[in-house]
């Protein structure tokens, strides 16, 4: 074992003994979340949210029953390893949904607010997603493969790092976005009907993408500290670190999206596509 890790860490690698009841707490709530979005991506015939938000909780709930696991048997290294994983790439499949209702969310708004066109948005921040995902799993392996965790967690640490800058980027845009739809300040001109009101459901849409963008940024700035810090690091060894800003925050991020559902944009997409032919139907008139 490399002499700058903790002498228990192949008896307790977590520091700690995890605590069972939050475990089973926030094991549950992300399988009631797993169960929802599932049920929603067909009721609402968006599938490729099997693929994002259904699949963080899926993972999520994954990663809290290993913690549980390990709380009965702390020397068996197996759930540790598997939470280690998917715990920390979880929330990337999540980022996919808020990429995409913004891209949604410009079509209906309006596209000549934005700098670049909505395809383009899913494009860029999707690979950058990608890349993180594939980077922090990478590390995630080597992590987990090795008797000394400490290469791996660089490798993670290079994924989040990714990752985070690829959120901040995101969040400017976003506000670049709005504060140019709600100033009436185009990039460029477009024709009238480009433009769009700020509905109900879109003004709810709205909140929902960022209040979870909020907690996803929150949850990827812990994984950061954490990471710089080290696997045999005070914050990676300190469970009330990892309950208050791991779990919380992709809850909340995975229920804002329960509550208010993507599905209300191809609603909104109908009743615009409604409108613009009414319209257009009584101009010819």
């Amino acid at each position: 074992m490399a002499p700058h890790l903790p002498k228990d860490f192949l008896t307790n690698p977590y520091g700690y003994t995890p605590t069972k009841a939050l475990c089973i707490v926030f094991g549950l709530l992300f399988l009631i979340s797993f169960i929802a979005h599932t049920v929603q991506a067909f009721k609402h015939r968006m599938r490729w949210l099997l693929f994002s938000a259904s699949l963080c909780a899926l993972m999520e709930f994954i990663g809290w029953g290993c913690r549980l696991w390990s709380s009965f048997k702390m020397q068996n290294r197996t759930p540790f390893k598997i939470q280690l994983v998917m715990t920390v790439i979880a929330p990337t499949p999540l980022l996919a949904t808020n990429f995409i209702v913004l891209g949604r969310i410009i079509s209906l708004l309006g596209t000549q607010y934005s700098r670049i066109s909505p395809r383009w948005y899913f494009r860029i921040f999707l690979s950058c997603d990608i890349i993180a995902l594939v980077t922090q799993t990478i590390g995630g392996i080597v992590a987990v493969t090795a008797t000394d965790p400490t290469n791996g967690g660089h490798i993670m640490l290079a994924g989040i790092s990714f990752q985070f800058a690829a959120i901040t980027i995101f969040c400017l845009v976003c506000l670049e976005y709005y504060w140019r739809w709600a100033t009436w300040r185009p990039h460029r001109t477009a024709e009238p009907a480009e433009g769009g009101n700020m509905t109900r459901g879109l003004l709810w849409v709205s909140y929902a993408l960022a209040f979870s963008t909020l907690f996803i940024y929150i949850r990827a700035t812990y994984r950061l500290v954490e990471l710089v810090d080290g696997f045999a690091g005070h914050i990676a060894r300190t469970e009330w670190y990892f309950c208050v800003f791991e779990a919380p925050p992709i809850i909340l991020a995975l229920y804002a999206w329960n509550i208010v559902h993507p599905g209300r944009l191809p609603k909104e997409m109908d009743r615009r596509s409604k409108e613009e032919h009414l319209k257009m139907e009584s101009n010819s008139a």
